[in-house]
């Protein structure tokens, strides 16, 4: 069974419904294999193995991140140096907030924004850094999120920079990642 976390397996307040909790160990007592695959961080990807005592390898950060039994990555797909820095500098110039999930399963970001708020709300880590760009947050982005309308200029612009080198897609209304 491979399933998603946010609006699937958790609740609105990101977290498991006993029907669901109950639903997992009946399969897991049955020999069901459950995957998460979900975008969330490795943060949470390590913790629901933990919780759930899950046996198989997890999805975390929509499958630039493998993590193994033992929250070790087993595969990890980083996004390129070059197209990230290009990202964080456009982002910087239209003024768009910006996160940036990493393997240490932290959301690092630079300023505050209120649609970041949305993303600390569903329990991901927030780290806030004054450059985005430090080697340390660099070497190990698995995925980006900006927070900018559907109409906003940054859009075609981020696509125009990075797209042949990063997939890009709308989580909704306010948020490219």
């Amino acid at each position: 069974v491979a399933i998603d976390l946010d609006g699937t397996l958790f609740n609105s307040g990101s977290k498991i419904t006993n029907r669901n909790m109950e639903a997992i160990h009946k399969c897991l007592r049955s020999g069901v294999k459950v995957i998460i695959t979900t975008a969330k961080t490795v943060y949470w990807v390590k913790k629901l193995i933990v919780e759930l005592g899950l046996q198989d390898p997890q999805i975390a950060s929509a499958g630039a991140a493998i993590i193994d039994k033992d929250l070790t990555p087993i595969y990890v797909k980083k996004i390129p140096v070059n197209a990230y820095r290009k990202a964080v500098r456009l982002a910087r110039q239209h003024g768009v907030g910006f996160g940036t999930s990493c393997l240490d399963g932290f959301v690092y970001y630079e300023k505050e924004n209120k649609l970041l708020d949305y993303i600390w709300d569903t329990g991901e880590q927030p780290k806030r850094t004054d450059n985005l760009l430090k080697p340390e947050i660099v070497n190990q982005v698995l995925l980006i999120t900006a927070t900018v309308d559907e109409d906003d200029p940054f859009n075609n612009a981020v696509i125009d920079c990075v797209g042949d080198t990063i997939k890009l897609r709308r989580g909704g209304p306010y948020f490219l990642a």
